[in-house]
Order: structure tokens, then sequence, then C-alpha cells
């Protein structure tokens, strides 16, 4: 840190800021230092704070603990305003101290499939089915994410449904990057359970774990469906992509879930909100298959709202636009 204080007063006196990925108490005393020298700082929250769901003496630890570990920074940027409302709530951050900037999604990479020849290449290339109704999820297959909802919901969906699949992106077990204890713990407990259900049901049924991918947006294009149950986050990537690619979705009201009309737009207009129930889901996305036209009415809207709220363009103007406030 000391080598990047030094490194912007010699090179950029006057306009460099400092963002650090991670907090704590050598960088709240570090970005001190900073402070006293001229250099402003700022942190980008993008995750629904597990301390909001703390009452009493935990909770005001909690945000005497977060308060102090702030106070250095001259302004703090939360991807929705949900999340501002959140922290905010815990009593440790003021209105003003506060700027709103949603995650920025890619409208070139993720867009709609052009025509059913292109969707018909694409599922080839991935070795999907080629006939059939592709339901998707994209993320990490943890607790967290809600995936015991699918795994339980899918028995119910493709009794309804024998032309249904369902594709799972992303992570499945450990990462190196799950460094908490606590994380591990739920995760080891959650394949304990989930796993060898998830193992049957593979085993005779039509669930795809495709795993990491570098191409999910060619995913986004090949499938009829995008489901996410999660049960905690910040603004997730997934959900904008899948929107932008003009894909019905079906979410979960997570912790963290924005307002209706905010950045995900309005219930029922741009996406489907379904409870944490693992009858409710299996209804939901089987309605959703069951009414085609309509969910497609829900995918187009979902895209038309991407591209007039959250392009690359609109990110990178609203981040640029705190910098400048930073440095003035």
């Amino acid at each position: 840190m000391e080598k990047t204080l030094d490194l912007i007063e010699e090179h950029y006196p006057g306009a460099g800021c400092i963002q650090p990925n991670g907090e704590s108490w050598g960088t709240t005393f570090a970005l001190a230092k900073a402070r006293l020298r001229g250099i402003p700082s700022t942190f980008y929250y993008t995750m629904f704070p597990p301390e909001a769901g703390l009452r009493g003496r935990a909770r005001i630890r909690a945000s005497l603990r977060m308060s102090l570990c702030l106070v250095p920074y001259r302004k703090l940027i939360f991807c929705s305003r949900a999340l501002g409302k959140a922290y905010g709530s815990l009593g440790c951050i003021s209105g003003r101290r506060m700027a709103f900037v949603p995650n920025g999604v890619d409208l070139e990479r993720f867009r709609p499939v052009h025509d059913p020849e292109e969707r018909d290449r694409l599922r080839k290339e991935l070795d999907l089915p080629g006939s059939g109704r592709i339901i998707l999820y994209v993320g990490g297959f943890m607790p967290r994410k809600g995936c015991d909802l699918l795994v339980e919901a899918w028995s119910k969906i493709e009794a309804r449904h024998p032309d249904a699949f369902l594709v799972c992106v992303g992570t499945q077990g450990m990462r190196d990057t799950f460094r908490d204890a606590s994380m591990r713990s739920e995760l080891e407990d959650f394949q304990t359970t989930v796993t060898p259900l998830l193992e049957k049901l593979v085993s005779g049924s039509r669930i795809i774990m495709a795993g990491e991918v570098s191409n999910v947006e060619a995913y986004y294009r090949a499938a009829d469906l995008f489901v996410f149950p999660s049960r905690r986050e910040g603004l997730p990537n997934a959900v904008l992509e899948a929107m932008a690619s003009g894909l019905p979705c079906l979410l979960a009201p997570f912790h963290g879930f924005p307002e209706d009309g905010g950045e995900f737009g309005f219930t029922d207009t741009e996406f489907r909100k379904i409870p944490h129930d693992i009858g409710l889901w299996g209804k939901g996305i089987s309605d959703a298959l069951d009414n085609g036209e309509q969910a497609a009415g829900l995918g187009r809207k979902a895209r038309e709202w991407m591209v007039r709220t959250q392009g690359w363009s609109q990110t990178v103007a609203r981040l640029a636009a705190v910098y400048r406030k930073l440095m003035e």
C-alpha cells in the first residue's frame, strides 16, 4: 500500500484514488495514512451484509466494527440501492457517503439468439440436447444459491415435462477461494445431503452438470428459461446476463433483491419472482414451460430493460462520475 501511495503522489498528484478489494484492520490503517496525505479512497460493495440478520448486542458490535473500519473512506459505492439500504440499516454509513453504481453487462456478448437455427447450432456445439426445452442455472452449486430447491423440485418438473432438461453451469464442490471455515463447513454439509440425491437424479433423468465454462454466453442463447433460486446476493451478474440475453427469468427474492422498478425492472414485466419453496418452484417452472409465449414476452422486456439501464457505457459513466467527484 505504501508503494501505491508513493506512486500516486509522484505520477498522479491530485488525480488518483484507492479502491481496495477487501476490508481488514490493516487496510483501514493504511487508508487512514492515505487520507492524511490527501489521497481519497472508496470501496465497492457487491454482497448483501450477513450482519443485517444479527440482533441485539451482536448487531451493535458488528455495526461498531464496520463503522470504525470505514472511517477513512470518502465514498462507499453499492451495486444496488437495496444493498445500500441494508448497510444503512446497520447505522454505520450515512446517505451522503453512498453512491449507487449497478453492475453493467456487455450487451454485445450477452444478446438474444438470432433464430432457431443459431440455437440448434449452439446446442450441437455445446453437446446439449437438440430437441426439448432447456432450463438454465448459472452460478456455484452451493446452499446460498438455493440449488437444493432445484434438485428437490426437479422430480415434479420432469414428470410433467418429459422434454425438459436442467443445465447447471458453474463451480461444483470446493474452490480455492472458499477460505472461510463456516462456508466450507456449510458446503460440506450441503454436499453430504444434496449430492447423493443429485447423483441419483442424474443417473436416470435430465440434469446436465456443465461445470465452469469460458463461453457462458453460448449457454444463455441455447436455453429457453433461466432460473435463479439464490438466498443472498448483491446484484448477481448471472441475472443481468440472462436478462440481456432475452431469457425469461424466474428469480427467488434473495436477501439484497432490488426493489420493484429497480435494477431488475418490474415483477411480472421483466421477470417473475418465486418464493423459496420447493412446491412453488416446481409449479413456477412448469407454468413457464406451459406458457411459452408469455414467458418469451418476459425475456423480450428483460432485454429492453437491460439496454435502457445497464449496458457497459452507463456503468462506466456512473463510475467515472463518482471518481471525478472524489478527486475534486
